[in-house]
């Protein structure tokens, strides 16, 4: 699995137009793997266990639907000419237009869903900003078959999609649209703030395997 990078973070950013760091509520939260942090740590203080491998599993799994929204966008935000939109135009096919738009959406409401169940106040953020990422085209997404449910997530009528201009698709999926780069940017913060908290907790039970082993060191039981 392809893992999303700090680099990424920057392209992302570059592409969307969004500030990458922001002085705020959602910069001293944004960071699991400072264990000074009296914010984050009051959060986890709710579920009474500093290291649980259930976090990291959930960690993980937000990771892994992170990564695969951020490279779905990756592939309809990609400029020059071996860009989807632009292969579609040479080639006069575009299926792999189709295909993409459909691949973004399924692992849209793949994250969203992952991000809900495992709710905090930074992933209850990023849904939020998702969902206005969507919100805000939701008339444009009309336009081309795609509609917006009560819970956030959307659904495609394939048929209306594949009637639609290429131009028209571009204007919303590429990167002369909003929906895909902020998706793009979005995907990209959730997976790096999982991988920090993955190396938050290994790290925690690496501090402890340390310290068992200093500890039993002292004694000789054969002795």
């Amino acid at each position: 699995m392809m893992r999303v990078t700090s680099q990424m973070l920057d392209k992302a950013a570059a592409k969307s137009g969004l500030p990458i760091r922001r002085a705020s509520l959602l910069d001293y939260i944004d960071n699991p793997s400072l264990g000074n942090n009296p914010l984050l740590n009051s959060l986890e203080k709710n579920s009474g266990i500093t290291v649980d491998s259930k976090r990291k599993e959930a960690y993980e799994k937000l990771e892994k639907a992170a990564d695969k929204l951020f490279q779905s966008a990756d592939v309809l935000t990609d400029d020059g000419e071996k860009s989807a939109f632009a292969e579609a135009e040479k080639s006069g096919d575009a299926g792999q237009v189709y295909d993409g738009i459909s691949n973004l959406l399924k692992n849209y409401n793949n994250l969203l869903e992952v991000l809900k169940s495992s709710s905090s106040p930074i992933n209850d953020y990023y849904r939020k900003m998702m969902e206005e990422a969507a919100e805000e085209n939701r008339e444009a997404f009309s336009s081309v078959g795609i509609t917006i449910s009560k819970e956030g997530t959307v659904s495609i009528d394939q048929e209306k999609l594949k009637t639609a201009d290429l131009k028209a698709l571009e204007k919303i999926f590429g990167t002369s649209g909003t929906f895909t780069v902020k998706t793009e940017f979005l995907a990209a913060r959730v997976a790096l703030n999982a991988q920090a908290g993955i190396s938050s907790i290994s790290n925690q039970y690496d501090s402890m395997g340390s310290s068992f082993s200093a500890s039993y060191g002292k004694y000789d039981f054969w002795g």
